[in-house]
C-alpha cells in the first residue's frame, strides 16, 4: 500500500451509515464495539483475581462524553471501564463512559454501578453495607452467598469501601492498626490489571492522530486485540522464544506479517522502491534469496 492511501484510510473509514444513525451516544461505533466485546470473554479465562478499573484514552477534540480526570497524565480522553485478568492481564470485558444519564443529574455510585455491570449475576446490595451511620472507623461488615463474599470496610467517617470476591470465604483480619481484612490485603496486591494493559498498550500501539473520536476507539480496539491475542498465543506456546527478551515486540511484528502476507501473495506487481522490496522479502522469502528468486527485483 502506498502511503498516500495510508493516510486516506483513517480520513474516510467509518463504522455505520450516518443517514439512519440513532440518536444515541457512542452510535457512531456501537454495532462494531458490542460484537467485539461480546468476542472477548470466550477465549480466554481469566485467573481468580480480576481488576476492574478505568481506562482513559487521550482525546482532545469534540466529544460528547469526553471526560477531564486532573489525576491521570493524559487529564482529557475518552474513559472505559476495564475488567481485566490480575496476572495476565487479559481484557475480558469494557464498557465505554457515555457521560451523565438523561436529565444531566450526577451518577450515584458510580463505582458500584459498573462493578454490577461487568460483574455477571448481581444487581443489588445489602442495605446493611451501604450504611455508613453510626459505624466506627475501622469496622467491617460481611455479606456470603452461595459463591461470593461481600466485605463493607469503613477507612474513615462517612465512606465506604465495598469489595466483591469469590476467592476468599472467610473473615480473617490483619493484626495492623487499620485492621484491613484479608480480603482487602489481597485486592491492594492485585489490583493493577487494567494498570498494567494500560502501559503495555501504550508502548506499542498503533494509534494515530484524529479529531474523531470514534477512530480513537478503534485504534483502542485494535491495540487490546493485538494484546489479548499475545497472552492467547503465549498461553498455548509458552515456550515460545524462551529468554529472549521484547517477547510481544516479537510477536507484533510476526502479526503484521501474518495480516499482510495474504495481500502481498494476491498482489502481481512488485514494489516499485527497494525498501518496499526488501519489507516483501523479508516477508515471502524467510532466507536469504537465491538464483531462484531473482525475479524479485524491483522496477526502474
Amino acid at each position: 500500500m502506498s502511503l498516500e492511501n495510508f493516510h486516506i484510510i483513517p480520513r474516510i473509514i467509518r463504522f455505520d451509515n450516518r443517514d439512519t444513525r440513532a440518536a444515541r451516544q457512542l452510535a457512531a461505533i456501537r454495532s462494531l464495539w458490542d460484537k467485539w466485546v461480546d468476542r472477548l470473554p470466550p477465549f480466554y479465562n481469566p485467573g481468580p483475581n480480576v481488576t476492574v478499573d478505568e481506562q482513559l484514552m487521550l482525546f482532545r477534540g469534540r466529544c460528547p462524553f469526553r471526560q477531564y480526570i486532573p489525576s491521570k497524565p493524559t487529564k482529557y480522553g475518552i474513559k472505559i471501564w476495564a475488567t481485566c485478568d490480575a496476572a495476565s492481564p487479559y481484557a475480558w470485558n469494557l464498557q465505554v463512559y457515555t457521560g451523565k444519564p438523561n436529565g444531566g443529574a450526577p451518577e450515584k455510585n458510580q463505582g458500584m454501578r459498573v462493578v454490577l455491570d461487568v460483574k455477571q449475576g448481581h444487581r443489588e446490595l445489602s442495605p446493611q453495607l451501604l450504611n455508613t451511620r453510626n459505624r466506627p472507623i475501622n469496622s467491617t461488615k460481611f455479606v456470603f452467598t452461595a459463591d461470593m463474599s461481600l466485605v463493607s470496610y469503613v477507612p474513615k467517617k462517612g465512606k465506604n469501601v465495598v469489595l466483591m470476591r469469590a476467592l476468599h470465604r472467610d473473615r480473617r483480619i490483619c493484626g495492623q492498626e487499620h485492621q484491613k481484612t484479608e480480603i482487602i490485603m489481597d485486592y491492594n496486591a492485585t489490583k493493577g490489571g487494567v494498570d498494567n494493559l494500560d502501559k503495555l498498550v501504550t508502548g506499542d500501539c498503533c494509534k494515530r492522530r484524529t479529531l474523531r473520536w470514534p477512530l480513537v476507539i478503534f485504534f483502542n480496539i485494535l491495540d487490546i486485540s493485538a494484546y489479548n491475542t499475545f497472552v492467547i498465543w503465549m498461553a498455548l506456546n509458552p515456550d515460545w522464544n524462551r529468554g529472549k527478551l521484547q517477547r510481544r515486540r516479537l510477536f507484533l511484528e510476526e502479526l503484521g506479517k501474518a495480516l499482510v502476507r495474504p495481500e502481498i501473495q494476491r498482489k502481481q506487481h512488485i514494489p516499485r522502491s527497494p525498501a518496499s522490496v526488501a519489507i516483501v522479502r523479508r516477508i515471502l522469502v524467510p532466507h536469504p534469496p537465491g538464483p531462484q528468486n531473482q525475479q524479485l527485483q524491483y522496477r526502474k
